[in-house]
């Protein structure tokens, strides 16, 4: 049996549009889909379609449709976690624990203290030999636990 596949909506329509999205909500408690369509280069009605796809998974927020089925207008009102972590504004597993290990080797360099700067280093050293999912496990449980979920 041949599949057919469809085409690829997340690349062309869907990302651009939740980066966007995410993007003006740092700033702005609501975020129509009319204001970004021309900043990301789609039409009104596929950008409306996309926040459609997105809100639930990617974004928080309500779609108005009129009688006949249409949608009449897209509002997000803020980002998921899912959301927050396509966008990259919440680091995943791997880039948090570089973040980590970098900011370890900053504050060793920073130090003038030797016994801190060898304090750092080990520590550094340590962190870099456990498993990456290991260490992404904990840093997520730290994330989580600050964010008080």
């Amino acid at each position: 049996m041949n599949r057919v596949t469809l085409s690829d909506q997340w690349h062309s329509r869907d990302l651009p549009v939740l980066v966007e999205t995410a993007d003006r909500l740092r700033t702005s408690p609501t975020v129509a889909s009319g204001q970004v369509a021309p900043a990301v280069g789609i039409d009104a009605a596929e950008t409306a379609r996309a926040f459609d796809a997105l809100i639930g998974t990617y974004l928080l927020g309500k779609v108005q449709r009129t009688g006949n089925g249409e949608i009449y207008v897209a509002i997000a009102s803020g980002v998921t976690e899912r959301g927050r972590r396509a966008t990259g504004l919440w680091p995943d597993g791997d880039s948090a624990v570089e973040h980590l290990l970098s900011a370890l080797r900053q504050a060793e360099e920073l130090t003038d203290d030797p016994d801190d700067k060898s304090a750092l280093r080990k520590a550094s050293g340590q962190l870099a030999s456990v498993s990456r999912n290991v260490v992404a496990e904990v840093i997520a449980a730290v994330v989580t636990r600050q964010a008080g979920s």
